[in-house]
């Protein structure tokens, strides 16, 4: 079996574009540069960014990310609200993720003035934009397959509402607990068998308890 971590770059390059990415499983360990990508800048893995987790190679994985398992809600055939059970799910090892957010700013132009008088009355929430590779190699024998992941992640796409998650230090330090996502998207590669690719368009929620 050949070793995918030499082939990850070339896998993302040809489905986002993306060259010499941040992969989640490449052989790192604390101390040393997690990124080669200047658009990410060189960032020292510490100890909360090494998380422990490892991928099927047994690499340490630097940010994993898990949707955590419970009862969900999701529309049934007649439109109606029916529970939906689901187990913890870590999204594949080969991910990227990017974060933006805006600020809601009021600008009030002066008379005879240039520019404008801005008041910030909150931020927004988070966009956040996944991207990653379901690959097909299973050197354990309960590793799920492409296909399978391909299925989890339709899964959790069908919930209506927000989503837990856990485990991960890129949405710990900004605080995001909780991810609506509002679209995904599977591309397939020719030539490319046991390999889908997905982009997961989602924003942070903060629920709120209703007191009665």
């Amino acid at each position: 079996m050949s070793d995918i971590r030499y082939q990850l770059s070339q896998l993302f390059e040809v489905a986002f574009g993306v060259k010499n990415p941040v992969f989640l499983t490449e052989p790192i360990t604390i101390g040393t540069v997690a990124s080669r990508d200047a658009s990410y800048g060189n960032i020292p893995l510490n100890e909360t960014q090494a998380s422990g987790a490892t991928s099927w190679m047994g690499t340490p994985m630097v940010a994993p990310l898990t949707f955590r398992g419970g009862i969900y809600q999701t529309y049934g055939i007649g439109g109606q609200l029916e529970d939906y059970p689901l187990n913890d799910f870590m999204l594949p090892a080969a991910t990227l993720m990017d974060f933006t957010r805006e600020k809601n700013i009021v600008r009030t132009s002066i008379l005879g003035k240039n520019g404008t008088v801005k008041e910030l009355y909150s931020f927004g929430d988070w966009k956040i934009r996944i991207r990653g590779l379901c690959l097909n190699d299973r050197p354990r024998q309960n590793d799920p397959t492409a296909e399978q992941q391909k299925q989890n992640l339709i899964a959790w796409e069908k919930v209506a509402g927000h989503i837990s998650v856990r485990g991960n230090p890129l949405f710990n330090e900004k605080e995001i607990y909780a991810i609506v996502i509002g679209s995904i998207t599977f591309r397939q590669l020719q030539g490319r068998e046991g390999v889908v690719p997905f982009e997961i368009e989602a924003e942070s929620d903060e629920p709120e308890e209703l007191l009665l």
